[in-house]
């Protein structure tokens, strides 16, 4: 669809600068009229087309997205019903999972919810066992579920650290263990939502960035593991989204009382970054980053990466500090 409204805008640029920069002739000009009317009649036709296709890209299949009651996972639920699938959302939060539902109930789509922590691999394996008897199949996991602790290496504690990567590492491989079996059937896909975190040190986003990059790597393993049972692995790297993740606390708390002190001004919004993501799960991307920051962030840490910390240190670039300090427990000091 993109081609073909490329093609057809260059087409109509085109031959405006012809009837500009040439003198044609009465019959010549009776002619560009028509074709350009026709160019731009086939642009629309095109651009219906493909929306048309983006509607039933993942129609009849099941989607079960983890996080999915607020922020990115929310808004990627949203995409998945517009496009045809049934969604099961999982979370912690009953009532956060319950408003997803009966948003998306109203809206015509079709939706379940299933509470589910992700640190509780009783609880993982009961959400896939509900999923395949209810609906026999399994076609996409989003392994969204996560949070940020903050706080310098030299102040976190143990306990902090273990949250962190249970919640963000382990949590995410025992949805995709547990999935794979159904997953394999249908040659399904599954999606790891990591950040461009996982590429710069942040001075106070240790244990998130660790979590992120070793979701990251995960997600490279998983892409050559799965290759031959034709499942795909799709690792997404946001920027900075708007979410709830700046109100959870350290020891995985929401609390409405935090404020999201992230930088408004390179903000996306959790239904703009859904799109990119969505096309690539769909075109089975190996990975991509959400965001023009996000990109840079990617490159730099990949490529350059000593400019990129130069470049933190000159803005003075850092994760916010905990505005609740008594939030962060030293159970091992």
């Amino acid at each position: 669809m993109r081609g073909a409204a490329r093609l057809g805008v260059l087409l109509l640029l085109a031959l405006s600068t012809c009837a500009a920069s040439t003198r044609l002739h009465g019959d010549a000009l009776g002619v560009l009229g028509p074709l350009a009317a026709a160019v731009l009649l086939v642009v629309l036709v095109a651009r219906r087309r493909g929306a048309r296709a983006r509607s039933t890209r993942f129609k009849g299949q099941v989607v079960w997205i983890t996080g999915g009651g607020s922020g990115i996972g929310r808004a990627l639920a949203r995409r998945f019903a517009r496009e045809g699938a049934l969604v099961a959302i999982s979370g912690r939060r009953a009532d956060k999972l319950h408003a997803v539902h009966a948003e998306l109930s109203a809206a015509g789509g079709r939706c379940c919810a299933l509470p589910c922590d992700v640190t509780d691999e009783a609880q993982i394996i009961a959400a896939v066992r509900h999923l395949s008897r209810a609906h026999g199949r399994l076609d996409v996991v989003v392994a969204n579920a996560g949070f940020c602790a903050l706080g310098q290496v030299s102040e976190l504690s143990a306990a902090t650290w273990r949250r962190q990567l249970e919640v963000n590492l382990i949590g995410a491989a025992m949805t995709v263990r547990h999935a794979l079996p159904w997953l394999e059937e249908r040659g399904g896909r599954v999606v790891l939502m990591s950040s461009a975190a996982a590429f710069l040190g942040l001075p106070g986003g240790a244990a998130y960035g660790a979590s992120k990059a070793a979701l990251s790597l995960l997600g490279a393993t998983l892409s050559v593991e799965l290759r031959d049972q034709g499942v795909s692995c799709t690792t997404l790297h946001p920027g900075f989204v708007e979410s709830e993740i700046d109100q959870v606390d350290n020891q995985g708390r929401f609390d409405a009382r935090r404020v999201d002190r992230r930088p408004r001004g390179l903000m996306w919004t959790a239904e703009d970054a859904a799109r990119p993501m969505i096309d690539a799960i769909y075109h089975r991307r190996r990975e991509r980053a959400i965001t023009g920051h996000a990109r840079l962030a990617v490159a730099l840490g990949r490529h350059l990466p000593g400019l990129g910390d130069r470049l933190l240190r000159a803005f003075g670039a850092h994760f916010s500090d905990d505005p609740h300090p008594e939030l962060e427990e030293r159970s091992d000091a």
